[in-house]
């Protein structure tokens, strides 16, 4: 890759920051979490505890550590939604058998039912968001961000 002539990386002459990738990243996310908070507050809900709940939809039961990993947020972060939850009722917190330590949390039937209610109350928000995607294309995104995060995740010291 020659950085002179790289539109899309900052340290070249002929930058332009609408070529630049985390430009739309940042702008994606911002957007896509204001109309998520749109959606989730008349409900009751934020984006954190939505996806905690849609992990635990996924893998039934998770330590702490791995919704954290996840949902790529700090463990005392992690704790104090998932303590919101339990008090909610949305989520059963037990200790793991094999080790004392580690804190399994479980989805009860009020937060199933929560999770799924959102999930319908968001899926016209998700097939608008979708929908000019044909399905190479979508498959195609996702190999790239993947890539892409895992180019940043082996760049951690």
């Amino acid at each position: 890759m020659q950085t002179e002539k790289s539109p899309y990386l900052p340290n070249s002459k002929k930058f332009n920051y609408r070529q630049y990738p985390f430009y739309w990243v940042a702008r994606v996310e911002s957007l896509y979490n204001q109309e998520m908070e749109k959606t989730l507050k008349p409900v009751g809900m934020d984006s954190s505890r939505w996806r905690v709940g849609l992990l635990l939809r996924e893998h039934e039961t998770l330590a702490i550590s791995e919704i954290s990993n996840e949902a790529l947020m700090k463990i005392p972060t992690t704790t104090k939604i998932v303590q919101r939850m339990e008090k909610e009722g949305l989520v059963k917190v037990f200790k793991q058998e094999s080790d004392g330590r580690v804190r399994l949390v479980r989805l009860t039937e009020q937060g199933k039912s929560q999770v799924e209610m959102i999930v319908k109350k968001t899926a016209p928000m998700f097939e608008n968001l979708f929908s000019k995607f044909s399905a190479e294309e979508l498959e195609t995104f996702l190999r790239l961000s993947e890539k892409l995060f895992d180019n940043l995740e082996s760049n951690e010291s």
